[in-house]
């Protein structure tokens, strides 16, 4: 891999190469990665394939690693391996030790993926495709259903969130990435695709709890922002994601949902914003939907960078729903820009937040692009809720109201959290 002298130096942290697994993401199928704050996608191209050979050191000199302890793994593997290296390739070794290395930042934000799998990633990019509709996780070992798409195939066949997937059509996907997962998964309008799952909910034996679920795929069209009416004066937006192709057209997407309701609720009291399972998207896609609730001056976040240098964002314009009753409903699987919005409206006693506690991912990735068709996402600063608070898995968003959503309300197509919002906004 013939990344420039800047690269090179980005890539000088030591690594364990035999750990090439990849930290954990999440993604919609067929849209975008997820549980992700992201600032810029695509706007980096650097280096080109992989050319160097292993004795030229890839890596470089580096304080970092052992070279020659890696030349002498490498000339172990040569000489002693029984079984067949004809598969290996100066790229396919680059990228196992770029992982690994990645791997050794043992931050599950920060990952690369190689062409291959940025492909799958980039072919997911756009809300239009054949799969079944679902958003996807990774624990560490495997991809899991982190939550399912009203109306798609997925939901209709009974998947739902927490689904470990153990297979796809009979092929094991353990340690295997969501986004190619999700190539698996993906295919031919009416064709059918089987997933054997673990369902955690199962009180049976782990055998049992093994189901095969088959899908038929459909034509997947997805907005990341949809609304509708719940009666005379009370509206629901959904907002999937916070992403789309681009931040334009995300931003353009919520402007065009925005004047409609304006046309056709001029009156509209109540919003309820509903964030459950939103995996975040880009921070500034969410900080133009919080100036249409929030008021001019309130602040919106806070970012801080590694140098810990702090800057503060506030609302500057006036919004189009400052005034109406507002609640956030948010659960285990919002993450990320979903807490952004959360918190700053939860912060600025603008409204209230009823649900789980959220993710608790309170940092921001940029994207890195690389001419060979590789990615890196790296994160490059975290941000900060209207007090200056940090969020984290330790400590995420507490709803004002916690409420559970379980395999009971699932099954009976209740939504106790709703429930309660429609109840507070009475």
């Amino acid at each position: 891999m013939s990344f420039n002298e800047n690269n090179n130096k980005k890539l000088e942290i030591a690594s364990n190469p035999i750990q090439p697994v990849l930290v954990a993401m999440a993604l919609f199928i067929g849209l975008m990665i997820g549980g992700l704050s992201m600032y810029a996608i695509g706007q980096v191209s650097k280096g080109s394939s992989p050319s160097n050979n292993l004795e030229g050191g890839i890596l470089g000199s580096s304080d970092y690693y052992d070279q020659s302890y890696l030349q002498n793994v490498i000339d172990t593997i040569n000489s002693d391996y029984l079984g067949d290296t004809d598969n290996l390739t100066k790229d396919s070794v680059t990228y196992g030790l770029v992982k690994g290395l990645i791997d050794s930042l043992d931050d599950r934000y920060t990952f690369f993926l190689d062409p291959e799998e940025a492909q799958a990633y980039f072919d997911n990019a756009s809300g239009d495709f054949e799969g079944i509709g679902v958003v996807l996780a990774f624990n560490g070992q495997y991809t899991y259903v982190e939550s399912v798409l009203k109306g798609q195939p997925a939901e209709e066949a009974g998947l739902i969130a927490g689904d470990i997937i153990l297979q796809v059509d009979g092929n094991d996907v353990e340690d295997t990435l969501p986004a190619i997962v999700a190539g698996q998964i993906r295919g031919e309008k009416g064709t059918d695709v089987t997933l054997t799952i673990y369902r955690y909910e199962e009180n049976v034996s782990k055998q049992e709890e093994q189901l095969d679920v088959t899908i038929t795929r459909n034509k997947i069209e997805i907005d990341n922002i949809t609304w509708e009416r719940l009666n005379d004066n009370t509206i629901i937006i959904d907002i999937y994601q916070f992403s789309d192709v681009d931040v334009t057209t995300f931003i353009n997407s919520w402007d065009k949902v925005v004047s409609e309701i304006q046309t056709e609720m001029p009156n509209v009291e109540n919003i309820v914003v509903d964030l459950r399972g939103n995996p975040g998207g880009y921070v500034a896609g969410v900080k133009h939907i919080l100036e249409d609730f929030l008021h001019d001056g309130d602040v919106l976040m806070g970012e801080r960078t590694k140098n810990q240098d702090t800057k503060t964002y506030r609302d500057k314009r006036d919004g189009a729903f400052e005034n109406q009753n507002l609640v956030v409903l948010v659960n285990e699987s919002s993450a990320s820009a979903s807490e952004i919005f959360s918190a700053a409206i939860q912060e600025n006693n603008r409204g209230v937040v009823v649900g789980e506690k959220t993710v608790g991912k309170g940092v921001e990735q940029t994207l890195e692009k690389y001419s060979d068709g590789s990615i890196l996402f790296l994160v490059f600063q975290e941000w900060l809720t209207p007090d200056g608070r940090r969020i984290t898995a330790e400590n995420p968003i507490t709803p004002d109201y916690e409420v559970e959503y379980n395999l009971d309300n699932f099954k009976s197509n209740t939504d106790p959290q709703l429930d309660k919002a429609l109840e507070l906004l009475k």
